[in-house]
């Protein structure tokens, strides 16, 4: 259990009056009498959980931890020692043995054996056979390649530029260059249509309703706006107005 030691009060300011005093004194008397029984339960259940740590969870686990050693891991590492010694004894050993005595040898008959029947034979076939066959395919290949081309170039390249040059050249040029003639002779054709449906598309339409405009609908339509529109759309707004004041009564200024 703890010691209690009384710890001083607060220590009052300086320059504090008998009032604040008196107030003090009985509001610290009630803060002690209300903490004291907190602070004896809290000590007692820290005491109660030291005692069942040191006199009972302490040794209960220290006796479990034995009896775990000394009924589960010793066996347990007992058990793996056995069963590594019988792995290495039956499994490990006899397949090393095997693997040394009887594997080894025969992978090095086995390939002696594929060496001198397999691959003894396929590189002899490839040096005398096919590397001959392969060279007169490849001989034969270039020489039909090199007669194909001397045809083509002669029988059809050559007649065929020939063509081009001599006679198909020249008429489609002669062709372009009518056509660009006759291109060029239509632009001015239609330059002067194209002025002239203007000129006549003024004189007909644009000066008769322009002098129209000016003449006649502009003074009408002038008179009827300063006349008739304005005079009418002020009486309307009036009487807009009037109606709203004898409803909603006179503005409030």
């Amino acid at each position: 259990m703890h010691a209690y030691t009384t710890r001083p009060g607060p220590r009052p300011e300086p320059g504090e009056g008998c009032l604040t005093k008196a107030i003090r004194l009985p509001v610290q008397i009630l803060a002690v009498i209300v903490v004291l029984p907190l602070r004896l339960l809290w000590d007692a259940l820290t005491a109660c959980c030291r005692a069942l740590y040191r006199w009972v969870l302490a040794p209960v686990g220290r006796a479990l931890g034995w009896l775990l050693k000394v009924f589960v891991l010793i066996p347990l590492r007992a058990v793996a020692t056995a069963l590594a010694w019988l792995l290495h004894t039956l499994v490990v050993a006899p397949l090393a043995w095997l693997y040394r005595v009887l594997l080894t040898p025969l992978g090095r008959g086995l390939r002696r054996l594929l060496h001198y029947l397999l691959v003894v034979p396929l590189v002899a076939l490839y040096r005398w056979v096919l590397t001959p066959v392969g060279h007169a395919v490849s001989w034969m290949a270039r020489g039909l390649w090199a007669l194909l081309t001397l045809v083509v170039r002669y029988t059809l390249v050559l007649p065929l530029l020939a063509l081009w040059r001599y006679v198909l050249g020249p008429v489609l040029r002669g062709i372009g260059a009518v056509f660009a003639w006759a291109w060029h002779v239509a632009g001015h054709i239609s330059r002067s249509l194209w002025s002239c449906v203007s000129t006549v598309f003024r004189l007909l339409v644009v000066v008769p309703v322009g002098w129209v405009w000016r003449t006649l609908l502009r003074p009408v339509l002038t008179g009827i706006r300063d006349g008739l529109w304005r005079p009418v759309s002020r009486a309307v707004r009036q009487a807009l107005r009037e109606v709203r004041r004898a409803l909603l009564g006179a503005p409030r200024r």
